[in-house]
């Protein structure tokens, strides 16, 4: 059993979303950090990352705890409304108006780097810098059906209601994959663009600036929707 220890915090949108987070984990039974590391997928955060995320006082990032609160198989809209409260809270400002739903919307801000990507290696890693400061991110066809099964809602409806990308879990049910496997191909590609300079790539709103730059750049297009069927029946 991984009981986790409790910080004393004063009233509020913080201390409510820590106490929905104690509840969620004694529902799941009261794993250890370690064990929910493990479960989320080897790698991908350290177990005392876990614990900060659970424990606080300090807010979590949002693809932190969004990993988290799947790993305990909890409500993620629910959570995400938490989470944004207590996000103002820290800045002491309120939220505003649709706060959550805002925040997937696309934008029309250009990438402060250009990024060209090729088909290529399995290095997960792979980046190639070229003479212009440009940089070449290698994109394999894993990559793209993984972005196309988690933002396939966007693509379909960029301004509908059922716009929010999906959980990891619901991605990877969609392409018959692993959850780890989906995880882990949207968690490098992230970060490869993040060390090739494209900004937005963490922070609390990494995955919906991700879903922004895939769909406005081109790279990830409606037509790669169709594929997914394939991919799930095998062929």
């Amino acid at each position: 059993m991984g009981k986790i220890g409790r910080v004393e915090l004063p009233p509020g949108p913080i201390a409510d979303l820590f106490e929905e987070l104690r509840r969620l984990h004694r529902l799941a039974g009261e794993p250890s950090v370690r064990e929910i590391a493990a479960t989320i997928g080897e790698g991908v955060l350290s177990h005392a990352t876990v614990h900060a995320a659970l424990r606080g006082p300090r807010v979590p990032r949002w693809p932190v705890l969004d990993l988290v609160v799947e790993a305990l198989e909890g409500d993620g809209p629910k959570f995400k409304a938490l989470w944004v409260a207590a996000r103002y809270a820290e800045d002491e400002r309120p939220p505003p108006l649709n706060a959550v739903s805002a925040s997937y919307l696309p934008t029309e801000r250009p990438p402060r780097t250009r990024v060209d990507m090729v088909p290529g290696t399995d290095d997960l890693n792979a980046v190639i810098e070229t003479d212009d400061g440009s940089a070449t991110i290698v994109l394999r066809d894993a990559d793209r059906l993984a972005l196309a099964a988690l933002f396939e809602p966007t693509l379909r409806d960029p301004l509908g209601p059922d716009r929010l990308p999906r959980t990891y879990a619901a991605a990877a049910a969609r392409l018959g994959w692993p959850r780890t496997s989906l995880v882990k191909r949207i968690e490098y590609l992230r970060m490869r663009l993040h060390r090739a300079g494209v900004p937005n790539m963490t922070g609390y709103n990494a995955v919906a600036q991700l879903a922004d730059y895939v769909i406005a750049t081109g790279l990830l297009k409606t037509t790669d929707i169709d594929r997914l069927g394939r991919e799930q029946n095998g062929t």
